[in-house]
């Protein structure tokens, strides 16, 4: 097996990326595997990142705030309560100063999440997310890239990939694997006891679809994570425990800034009698070089391994490594 990849991809990655992306290829044709996707995934598609969807929120809500004191000069000493949200036209956020949201954005997000959350209407707390998730549609590349290969990945080695999971809110993942014919099913705490057909995509944050249908619960808020995701019998953690206990877990497009994933990582890395995979990057100062190597160390810590893909602006060499991982699975040498 090594022979067979070494020129192509001992020049492309550190030794020890190399020698991890050789283990997991091995373990992948002794266990079932699980994809697991966060942010980066969603980015491919042209969504936004975790930081620009919480400055979107932030910036909504800040606006329609000084609508309040404009309308009533009380609420200059006052949160607004059950606040209803407006259309509001790119330019009108465009023209909110950055200096009024940038210190926001300091707070921890769940804090955060949880400080704006209070002072809207539920129904209107929804309608926000949606907005700050998808805006006008016009700009979502419904031709990601990384989403079509990991769906070749799925498609070629179903034997192999059992299921995937999201920490993102939205279904284009879904939208991409349906349309080329890999059937999947959605599945949420409301729905997760249900019988299903499909291929099983877990949304264990909730799921905001973009053509509406299918309703959860959305986990962002500190309330939200205090009441279900820290409960020992929640299906957060259920599903979690099934997972990383018995599949190999392959982690893409995730930065590891959610300490519940890390947690669940640190519960069950001594009864893991296998390591798990995460396909990383840096940029090329300093900072960015020095935060991967303490990433790298504490993941390794929590049994996963790290394979540093060569770094580029956009990421798209992260489709190119998934597409030569399906291309050594579907080697025979490789089984």
């Amino acid at each position: 097996m090594q022979n067979e990849i070494i020129g192509r991809l001992k020049q492309e990655l550190d030794s020890d990326s190399y020698k991890s992306y050789l283990n997991l290829l091995k373990s992948l044709t002794q266990n079932k595997a699980t994809i697991l996707c966060g942010a980066g995934v969603s980015v491919s598609a042209k969504l936004p990142s975790w930081q620009n969807f919480l400055e979107k929120i932030v910036k909504v809500f800040i606006l329609h705030w000084e609508f309040k004191e404009m309308q009533n000069p009380r609420f200059k000493q006052r949160v607004p309560k059950k606040m209803s949200i407006a259309m509001v036209e790119d330019f009108f956020l465009e023209d909110l100063k950055q200096e009024k949201i940038e210190d926001f954005l300091k707070e921890d997000p769940l804090i955060l999440a949880q400080l704006i959350k209070n002072c809207i209407e539920a129904k209107n707390w929804i309608w926000l997310l949606r907005k700050a998730l998808y805006n006008d549609r016009t700009h979502i590349d419904f031709s990601s890239h990384l989403m079509n290969k990991l769906c070749d990945l799925v498609l070629n080695n179903n034997e192999i990939f059992d299921s995937l999971m999201t920490y993102n809110y939205d279904d284009l993942i879904e939208m991409v694997f349906n349309k080329k014919k890999l059937k999947t099913c959605s599945v949420v705490s409301e729905n997760h006891l249900k019988k299903k057909s499909g291929f099983p995509i877990y949304h264990v944050h909730g799921i905001l679809p973009l053509e509406g249908g299918i309703a959860s619960k959305i986990y962002l808020s500190e309330e939200d994570y205090l009441t279900d995701i820290v409960e020992p019998n929640s299906w957060y953690n259920q599903l979690h425990s099934t997972k990383l206990t018995s599949n190999t877990c392959v982690f893409i497009g995730l930065s590891f800034n959610d300490p519940s994933v890390k947690r669940k990582l640190a519960i069950h890395r001594l009864n893991n009698k296998h390591y798990h995979y995460a396909f990383l990057t840096h940029n090329d100062s300093e900072y960015g070089k020095r935060k991967f190597l303490l990433l790298k160390n504490e993941l390794l810590r929590l049994n996963v391994r790290v394979i540093k893909y060569p770094y580029t602006p956009d990421h798209s060499y992260l489709g190119e490594f998934i597409s030569q991982l399906n291309r050594d699975l579907q080697n025979p040498k490789n089984k």
